[in-house]
């Protein structure tokens, strides 16, 4: 039996799907390529300009930080979260009664393709908006104490309040994109 939960979790994990995860990037690419390079164009810009002005590097210093802290975040939250998660759900869903699966199918996974379930998929989608966030806020923050403590780049800012508002510009702008695009559809 336990054969059979790690075959379907492997299964599972490589079952190609979109992760929800990191709140712009692979969101991003599942609506669509398009949209997803210029949700990437404006986050590293965003972020660049912002490390820049409110610290003595220039742009192209402040666009390589910012480039790798975004690739960092990305891979640890935008593949890692959801391989965790699948992971968690998976061991749940053996150990849990018929009627409770169902709570467990709805976190979030495949809402958007159920009938009837537009508000469901929104709310869903921004609640797992709101965790990605999160860690990814948390993610590099971490990536860039130890960064630039290894290169000896002694910021004269708050870090922490340079990884929250530089993430807030970048997804305020992303959602700002979101609404442009699909604001007649979901009646915004």
């Amino acid at each position: 039996m336990r054969q059979i939960y790690i075959v379907t979790l492997i299964l599972i994990m490589l079952t190609p799907s979109s992760a929800y995860a990191n709140g712009g990037s692979p969101v991003l690419l599942f609506i669509s390529f398009s949209v997803f390079m210029v949700g990437q164009v404006w986050i590293l810009l965003a972020e660049s300009v912002f490390l820049s002005r409110i610290s003595d590097l220039d742009l192209r210093k402040a666009f390589r930080f910012v480039f790798s802290a975004n690739v960092v975040s990305t891979i640890i939250v935008g593949l890692g979260f959801p391989i965790f998660l699948i992971f968690i759900l998976v061991l749940l869903s053996a150990f849990v009664p018929g009627d409770y699966l169902n709570y467990i199918a709805s976190s979030g996974i495949y809402t958007f393709d159920m009938p009837n379930n537009g508000m469901k998929s929104i709310f869903l989608s921004l609640f797992w908006f709101s965790i990605t966030y999160l860690l990814t806020v948390c993610c590099e923050r971490v990536f860039y104490r130890g960064y630039w403590y290894e290169i000896g780049f002694k910021p004269k800012f708050s870090l922490n309040k340079f990884v929250w508002r530089a993430n807030l510009v970048s997804y305020s702008g992303l959602f700002l994109i979101f609404i442009f695009m699909w604001g007649n559809e979901l009646r915004m």
